[in-house]
């Protein structure tokens, strides 16, 4: 990414305009902005459009789409968000049969202590709020879902936007859990806390062994990308 080479900046000014469908534009120089779908850049609600419009205004010679995450999300959505809200649904789904709350580790203690801590209080939430009951094992025995908790979990998830359906997908992907990106999305805890719940093993061996740079670079793309989602959540749930 450092030696890509990036389209140069274009315009001059980048403003907000609202259309007669109540949507909220992109307008680089007055003209509207669009996906690389050809699309319209439009926005459901003006916070998130002034936040992407923030993004195109901070480039400078050139524009670095790795540096609007908001952007591209919405330009995704745009362009692929009708024919992939079922591939996102089913991804979050697999990963509910696979959740990383569910596993544990046999030893060490400190280590299953930390994680039954950290991940069974998510579990619980999870259960009383949806009634989506998971099981826990421990090693790398698998264990199966209740085939009621996964159909809850899909009835929850129809009640999901294209926007969000997108957001759930990323976060699961990045924390490893259906459950954690379920509970970013209806804010049970803080993306902070969330976050870290997803490293709780990765928190630990850095702990125990030193941090390695490597890992350590990753964590952080890892946590800004999730962080990234969690900004384009709260954009998106305002009215």
């Amino acid at each position: 990414m450092e030696n890509q080479a990036f389209p140069k900046r274009f315009y001059k000014s980048v403003t907000v305009e609202k259309t007669d469908s109540d949507d909220w534009l992109i307008a680089l120089d007055g003209r509207p902005a669009k996906t690389p779908g050809k699309k319209l850049l439009a926005m459901p609600v003006r916070s998130l459009a002034e936040a992407v419009a923030d993004e195109w205004e901070a480039q400078t010679e050139e524009i670095n789409p790795f540096k609007m995450l908001l952007c591209r999300r919405r330009m995704v959505v745009i362009d692929r968000g009708e024919a992939d809200c079922r591939k996102w649904g089913e991804l979050i789904l697999s990963f509910l049969r696979s959740d990383l709350l569910c596993y544990r580790a046999e030893k060490p203690e400190p280590l299953t202590v930390r994680q039954t801590t950290t991940w069974s209080e998510f579990l619980e939430w999870i259960s009383g709020e949806f009634g989506i009951r998971l099981n826990v094992t421990t090693g790398i025995v698998s264990v199966e879902q209740p085939d009621d908790s996964q159909t809850k979990t899909k009835n929850l998830l129809r009640t999901a936007t294209a926007d969000e359906l997108s957001c759930l997908a990323a976060a699961t992907e990045i924390t490893g859990s259906a459950v954690l990106a379920l509970a970013l999305w209806q804010k049970y805890q803080t993306p902070d806390e969330i976050f870290a719940a997803s490293r709780v093993d990765e928190t630990y061996q850095s702990e125990k062994w030193g941090i390695d740079e490597d890992a350590a670079k990753n964590e952080a793309r890892l946590r800004e990308d999730f962080l990234s989602v969690a900004r384009y959540l709260d954009l998106i749930q305002e009215r």
